[in-house]
């Protein structure tokens, strides 16, 4: 349900976000995603399903969980995604290798940063680092607003993006800000 109000408001607003979306995901709705695709959204990968974190698998198990999330967009979507992010934002040295060389064009799941930067492999392959500030600021995370320590009343959480926007966009007038909205429809 929550999707189609989004797409609504990214309609009126002319937005065409990323889509972190897990290739089971694509399978269960692929008329969705498609509707998606065809209005100019992209996919991210963001693993074929959340169950397993990257952290959890072996060097083997992670480069057959991203080519299952390469195969099925490629498949239902006739496109592959072009960025990463592994589920729960969690990964090792080694996924971070595994999507570089996957050709994934960037990652999006570190927090060590404000801003984008490379980074750079020992194959020479560069790859775009969007850092993800969730765990140090609770960056804008709907998680934030209907975790189990977290629940706030609608009015509290749009308080809640806005004043994290606003933080932001006031912070930008002095050096460059990124702004990480994640929604989980």
């Amino acid at each position: 349900v929550g999707i189609y109000r989004l797409m609504e408001i990214w309609d009126e607003f002319g937005v065409r976000p990323s889509l972190l979306s897990s290739g089971l995901a694509i399978e269960t709705y692929p008329d969705l995603f498609k509707e998606m695709v065809a209005k100019g959204h992209r996919t991210v990968g963001h693993g074929y399903e959340q169950s397993r974190f990257m952290v959890q698998m072996t060097v083997e198990e992670q480069k057959a969980a991203l080519e299952r999330s390469i195969e099925v967009p490629q498949r239902i979507l006739g496109r592959r995604p072009n960025g990463w992010c592994s589920p729960g934002a969690r990964q090792t040295e080694e996924t971070l290798a595994l999507v570089a060389n996957a050709g994934f064009k960037f990652h999006l799941c570190l927090n060590n940063d404000e801003l984008p930067y490379f980074l750079e492999f020992e194959n020479g392959i560069r790859m775009v680092e969007i850092p993800y500030r969730v765990v140090e600021s609770g960056e804008l995370n709907d998680y934030y607003m209907y975790g189990r320590e977290h629940v706030r009343t609608w009015p509290e959480a749009v308080e809640y993006l806005k004043s994290g926007f606003d933080a932001r966009y006031e912070a930008a007038k002095e050096k460059p800000a990124l702004v990480v909205f994640a929604v989980h429809p």
